[in-house]
């Protein structure tokens, strides 16, 4: 794991409901708020699994697991102390310069304002940056921006 974290890992049944979690992992209230938009996206996914970002520093992500007592979800939390765009995003999504600078601010919490101040541009420049870094990794939302970035696999079931 990244940083050497050890994620909080549970299983939940269709409905959300925890049936295990890993010792001293009893799930979060952020994580509790997140977790039906999660299983909404594993059922709507092609895999079985889906990613989310509750923060620039904590992922939720889970994948199907079928058997013999019906489908169950593993969902892992995980807290980064630190994260980067993933080495070949660069290159991948053929960012500039900027729009990698725009990312790693992005990934780091920070709102549009933010990464304006940072990096002493308008507004409205860090909207532009952000508006070319969705276009070339195909995402429609932030989460789903900062996912691509950071190359986050998703949990294969």
């Amino acid at each position: 794991m990244a940083g050497g974290n050890i994620p909080q890992f549970y299983i939940v049944d269709g409905d959300g409901n925890v049936m295990f979690a890993n010792e001293g992992s009893g799930i979060d209230l952020e994580a509790r708020r997140a977790l039906p938009g999660l299983l909404a996206h594993v059922r709507e996914s092609a895999d079985g699994s889906a990613t989310v970002s509750l923060s620039s520093t904590v992922l939720l992500r889970a994948g199907t697991i079928r058997g013999t007592g019906g489908i169950w979800h593993a969902v892992f939390r995980e807290v980064f102390r630190e994260r980067t765009i993933a080495a070949d995003a660069t290159e991948r999504y053929h960012l500039t310069p900027r729009e990698r600078q725009v990312g790693e601010l992005l990934i780091a919490g920070k709102a549009t304002g933010g990464i304006a101040h940072s990096l002493r541009i308008s507004p409205a420049t860090v909207q532009s940056h952000l508006k070319n870094i969705a276009r070339k990794t195909d995402s429609h939302r932030r989460t789903e921006m900062l996912v691509k970035l950071l190359d986050v696999k998703s949990v294969e079931a």
